[in-house]
């Protein structure tokens, strides 16, 4: 049987403990909800689970149940051995302690060779971007990403050239991955209930990425002075970057108009396609 609400809240109160907002500790309860994560993942026995965020285990039991291993990271020692206790009868479950944002992930990845290693979690909100940056920009290479967000920050992700929240995470996740909303949960399924609801997607890395450009870095430094101050004219948002790679105001005006863009037109008017040619076109 997997782990209960009543369990979770009796082992909490037995230990006097008591949920962290440093750490962004909201746990998901609902089977409902857990089962629908679970089935995003597509797990064989045949699969390697790193799961981000151990909580109390109540995703994890869903996870190990289906996959052949899951590794498991959390910050907490405390929260993390509730788990262990909870969990103590599955024997494919490895309990790693440290914070990911300063770990390299890389060697969990190396340490199965020719095994499907599939990424899930319950992401804390205070560090939702940078988490998933952290797992794009480094290459891991997962065969699939299966994370839980606030829906504000899914919206972003997910929008489209024009929209308000279309920007700088749009841009960077959309090169690197292609993203599928896979379900909506109301606050309620989670204990205590944050003040957003939250969405779950799924990200698959694309084996090449969708656009050609010269230079990662340079094309993300682009966009980021792109988007620095969104309201302006994108040829007076890029004055300062396009002055520091060698190229005057005439001559940056010279090379969007080649790329067929309007020096008038604004940030979250381009597409990646877009960004990309000038890119190029900068060299």
């Amino acid at each position: 049987m997997p782990i209960t609400i009543s369990q979770v809240k009796s082992v909490l109160h037995a230990k006097g403990l008591r949920l962290k907002k440093a750490f962004g500790q909201c746990l998901l309860l609902d089977p409902y909800q857990l089962e629908g994560i679970t089935e995003a993942c597509e797990l064989t026995p045949e699969d390697v689970v790193l799961e981000i965020g151990t909580g109390t285990g109540s995703l994890t039991e869903y996870l190990a149940r289906e996959a052949g291993h899951v590794i498991t990271f959390d910050v907490d020692k405390v929260i993390q051995s509730v788990a262990s206790d909870l969990l103590k009868n599955y024997s494919n479950i490895g309990y790693i302690l440290g914070d990911v944002l300063e770990m390299d992930l890389m060697p969990f990845f190396n340490n199965f060779p020719g095994k499907s290693v599939k990424m899930a979690g319950n992401l804390p909100y205070y560090i939702t971007t940078p988490l998933m940056m952290k797992f794009l920009e480094e290459k891991y290479p997962f065969e699939r990403l299966v994370i839980t967000i606030q829906k504000e920050v899914a919206d972003r992700i997910l929008s489209g050239p024009g929209t308000k929240e279309f920007g700088i995470l749009t841009l960077s996740v959309g090169y690197y991955c292609k993203v599928e909303r896979i379900r909506e949960i109301p606050r309620n399924a989670f204990l205590p209930s944050p003040e957003v609801d939250s969405t779950v997607l799924r990200l698959f890395r694309h084996p090449e990425p969708p656009v050609s450009v010269p230079d990662e870095k340079v094309f993300f430094a682009l966009i980021r002075a792109s988007f620095q101050q969104r309201r302006k004219k994108l040829i007076n948002s890029l004055e300062s970057f396009s002055s520091s790679r060698g190229f005057n105001k005439a001559k940056m005006t010279e090379i969007m108009v080649s790329a067929g863009i309007s020096p008038d037109i604004r940030a979250e008017q381009l597409s990646l396609e877009d960004y990309a040619r000038i890119a190029r076109l900068m060299g």
